[in-house]
């Protein structure tokens, strides 16, 4: 759940093209951030604190705010979690002060194993947010074509780190690659190629997140397709929804996880319709689903940010359903 959570909140600076302005109240009830606590078994003092820090930055109080973080710090100086915060509030205030990639490093200094693979993403996706406020009109920070070129392979690669670590990460690494490749092509003014969707590949991976809890979750399923003996086969499977709401009332459906054979015509069909998503539709919701096709390793993603996943399902079933 962390990890979707900073993907989230990371990407809206990156797709917005934020200067990472603070959110500003200075009458701010500080009693609305208790719902924090909900997500913590046994709130301890620092959680309590940390909550005080938030609220004094919400009102315009960054530098106090700070002080009282660097406090926590000084007395705690192996929560690797405080530099992670420290880290947000950075970025939200400057992102172009790149001091805040010193406090992601520390943090992975300090993290346990389970840590590792956390930091190194998100270190990953602050690099590419810095790349992106820098390619903004109004940035005080010009970088030439060969820094920018280091910095996004520099990203990628501690990606590439965090899901080779934990494969709970590959998803979330695809997404990123392709939206680092729709940067790189934006930035250097090259086009970007599309997703060929000719049947000319070794090995096609779909992946989709369907929303069971609506905005409160889902899971994810794959297909991977392959060609053997020269015919089109496939194997499915998912993975276990991370919210249990609602879920366990339905009778789950059952799909056939031995290889199948496919047709390429509906395999041809869904990619069709994958590559045609609105990135901008004219009504949202606040359960979008995603889309992955890594072509021979080559990523492409989509948010359908309508939540509809019908064409997923209707090729899904008709390939692997029971």
């Amino acid at each position: 759940m962390k990890t979707k959570l900073f993907l989230i909140t990371s990407f809206i600076i990156l797709h917005f093209n934020s200067i990472c302005q603070s959110y500003i109240d200075e009458d701010y009830n500080c009693e609305l951030l208790n719902w924090k606590f909900d997500l913590v078994d046994i709130p301890t003092a620092v959680d309590t604190a940390l909550k005080d820090v938030e609220c004094l930055i919400i009102r315009n109080q960054y530098q106090k705010g700070m002080k009282l973080l660097d406090s926590l710090i000084e007395t705690n100086s192996t929560n690797n979690k405080l530099y992670h915060v420290k880290t947000h509030f950075q970025v939200e205030h400057n992102i172009y002060d790149t001091v805040y990639l010193n406090n992601l490093r520390l943090a992975l200094a300090l993290g346990k194993d389970s840590d590792t693979s956390l930091i190194l993403y998100n270190l990953g996706v602050y690099y590419l947010n810095y790349l992106v406020a820098c390619n903004d009109s109004s940035s005080p920070v010009n970088l030439d074509s060969s820094d920018f070129i280091n910095l996004i392979n520099r990203a990628e690669l501690l990606v590439k780190k965090s899901a080779v670590l934990n494969k709970e990460y590959v998803p979330d690494s695809y997404e990123f690659l392709y939206i680092a490749k729709e940067t790189k092509a934006e930035v250097l003014n090259i086009p970007l190629q599309p997703l060929s969707i000719d049947g000319d590949f070794d090995t096609l991976l779909i992946m989709s997140e369907l929303r069971d809890c609506g905005e409160f979750g889902g899971h994810l399923e794959y297909i991977k397709c392959y060609y053997k003996n020269g015919k089109l086969k496939g194997v499915f499977w998912k993975d276990h929804p991370t919210c249990k709401t609602e879920v366990d009332e339905k009778s789950a459906d059952v799909f056939k996880v031995k290889e199948q054979k496919l047709s390429k015509r509906e395999l041809m069909e869904y990619l069709n319709h994958v590559i045609s998503i609105d990135k901008n539709p004219s009504s949202w919701t606040n359960a979008p689903t995603s889309f992955w096709v890594i072509k021979d390793n080559e990523p492409f993603f989509i948010r359908d940010w309508t939540g509809n996943s019908s064409e997923y399902e209707i090729f899904r079933d008709e390939n692997f359903k029971e």
